[in-house]
């Protein structure tokens, strides 16, 4: 296992036309993404978007660069991240030019969109309040 994957303008890429869908899996410390950096399975074609499965404990991704299982004429594909924290991107329905997005669309229309689980542990609200609270009283 790579302690550390970084991308710099630089693509991570699972690519088809027709049949079935290429597959990207990563399982790393950190994962970091910027200046229109990619990690993608599209699909072209009548092709479906493959998949992409990431075991990290944390993602960065900043300056417009994508995580994408995305289709032209076919499903979309599956993005699946098991995290301790994502920072600068999330889930979108579509790609934004401007920001870091994570997708799994098709162009056929939402109903052929695949899916995006980003799994996170979820933090505790009264906690984090709790802590916040004590920190900003110490100083």
């Amino acid at each position: 296992m790579a302690p550390t994957i970084r991308l710099d303008n630089s693509q991570l890429t699972a690519e088809t036309n027709t049949g079935d869908f290429g597959n990207i899996g990563i399982q790393t410390e950190d994962i970091r993404l910027r200046n229109n950096s990619n990690i993608t399975t599209n699909a072209q074609g009548s092709a479906r978007g493959g998949n992409i499965v990431i075991n990290t404990e944390k993602i960065t991704t900043l300056e417009n660069s994508d995580i994408t299982a995305n289709a032209v004429r076919g499903n979309g594909g599956r993005v699946v991240i098991n995290a301790q924290g994502i920072f600068a991107t999330g889930y979108r329905e579509q790609q934004n030019p401007r920001t870091s997005d994570i997708t799994a669309t098709s162009d056929l229309g939402t109903e052929f969109n695949g899916t995006v689980e980003i799994k996170i542990p979820i933090v505790d609200p009264v906690f984090l309040f709790l802590f916040v609270l004590k920190y900003s009283n110490s100083q």
